[in-house]
């Protein structure tokens, strides 16, 4: 595995109170994964947080301050194109509000590492689910989730990882 190369987007709106603990538990994880957040401007200081913490880790953590409240999907599209025009070779989205275990990102990871599938979901109470391994073409299922990228989509409430090429298809269809 090559965590290095995995960028965790994480977007914000008044998560001061926890981002550091989120930012804290990845950075202390034994693979190194990097993180952006990507803050609608915080009332509450959240970005600030984020700044100070950058400080001891410039080259894992990363900040992208946005104007106003623009909501989570525009946050995961900025998060995807940022890992797009950089070296990344998976992306995995996280919420900061501790929903989801930083202790998880490495079984999340694991399956997309290894090759074995193009998207990984971890669920909040789903164990790891990767979907459509490769040279299976029929549907997995582990926990009540379906292997098919559409289905194992439909009921997330944890973290997804996927590799950039994908997102870049989907990302020809999002207008600028």
């Amino acid at each position: 595995m090559h965590p290095a190369l995995t960028l965790v987007v994480i977007p914000t709106y008044n998560e001061a109170e926890n981002i550091g603990q989120v930012i804290n538990q990845i950075i202390d994880l034994p693979e190194t994964f990097h993180l952006l957040v990507v803050d609608d401007g915080s009332p509450d200081g959240t970005a600030d947080v984020v700044q100070r913490m950058k400080g001891s880790h410039p080259e894992r953590i990363h900040l992208l301050r946005r104007s106003g409240k623009q909501g989570l999907g525009t946050a995961y599209i900025a998060g995807f194109r940022f890992a797009l025009a950089r070296p990344y070779q998976r992306v995995c989205e996280m919420d900061a509000d501790l929903s989801h275990q930083p202790s998880d990102l490495p079984s999340v990871l694991r399956p997309v590492a290894d090759n074995d599938a193009d998207l990984a979901v971890g669920a909040e109470a789903v164990p790891v689910v990767g979907a459509h391994e490769r040279g299976d073409p029929g549907p997995r299922s582990e926990g009540g989730a379906s292997g098919d990228a559409h289905d194992a989509a439909r009921p997330v409430s944890g973290a997804v990882l996927l590799r950039p090429d994908g997102v870049g298809r989907v990302d020809e269809h999002v207008a600028a």
